[in-house]
């Protein structure tokens, strides 16, 4: 075993890529050909190609063909933008073409207590945020799943009071699953379950769960879901609200028009923004 202390670095393997740790302190541990283990503490951190981990304290146990990485105590891991460039559900009608690109991240981060990185699998606990470059996604346990060789996500799995706030509005749910595009790297369908509710600037809407499709604005809605949205005034008279109800909804953010199975939905307009 060898120890060393005061603004340690030094250069691991992970296959064919090499990954530089830092710590204020480092333990490495050789346990047979091909196995060691390297404990940082301190102000840990590892860089590699695809991603940087920091924590207090950070665990690499190496095996031949592949690392295990835990980080714990202020775990944050950040990885460049290009490995995941937007989730959009919560764009209620923007146009992604406008936005300013001085004001997208140049990478995403995801913090929690703790969390482990096996080949390309990462598991994320308590406290768990990611941010995106125009939403906030916080829960209780997060599974990221990377493409082989890191470059991108292929999808996520959030669980437990999951939150996610955007620009234009925010959502609440007990869990999601979303999958993203191996082309551009953005999601292609997101799935919310249980008790989904959602507000925006002109309404609001709920259903035991939800399906987004972000590139074309959709969203689905089922189990008792109901969508409430506001019906432009023309001629100063006061602002009036359509809610929509039934077995099934589908609702197009961009042009805020709902359909669903002829003849088991209702749309009527209400006064009260309140009356659900």
């Amino acid at each position: 075993m060898i120890e060393a202390s005061g603004m340690v670095r030094m250069t691991q393997q992970d296959g064919d890529e090499d990954f530089i740790a830092k710590a204020n302190k480092v333990v490495y541990e050789p346990i047979a050909p091909g196995q060691e283990t390297v404990i940082l503490t301190g102000n840990a951190q590892v860089d590699t190609e695809e991603f940087v981990a920091r924590g207090e304290r950070i665990e690499i146990n190496k095996k031949e063909v592949s690392n295990t990485i835990h980080v714990s105590r202020l775990a944050t891991l950040e990885f460049p933008d290009s490995t995941i460039s937007s989730i959009g559900i919560l764009n209620f009608g923007d146009n992604q073409s406008t936005r300013d690109p001085s004001k997208a991240l140049n990478q995403v981060r995801i913090t929690s207590k703790e969390y482990s990185l096996i080949v390309n699998k990462a598991v994320f606990n308590e406290e768990v945020s990611i941010q995106f470059q125009n939403e906030t996604l916080n829960c209780d346990t997060l599974e990221v799943v990377f493409s082989p060789d890191r470059k991108w996500i292929k999808n996520i799995f959030a669980t437990g009071a999951v939150h996610l706030v955007g620009e234009q509005g925010r959502m609440t749910c007990r869990e999601i699953t979303g999958i993203f595009s191996e082309s551009t790297h953005q999601m292609e369908r997101l799935r919310a379950e249980g008790n989904v509710s959602m507000t925006h600037p002109r309404g609001k809407a709920r259903g035991e769960t939800a399906v987004f499709y972000p590139q074309t604005q959709m969203i689905e809605l089922q189990g008792e879901p109901r969508i409430m949205t506001t019906l432009e005034s023309k001629s100063g008279r006061p602002s009036q609200y359509i809610l929509a109800e039934g077995e099934s909804l589908m609702w197009d953010q961009a042009k805020h028009r709902f359909n669903g199975p002829r003849g088991r939905y209702r749309i009527k307009t209400i006064k009260n923004p309140e009356v659900w």
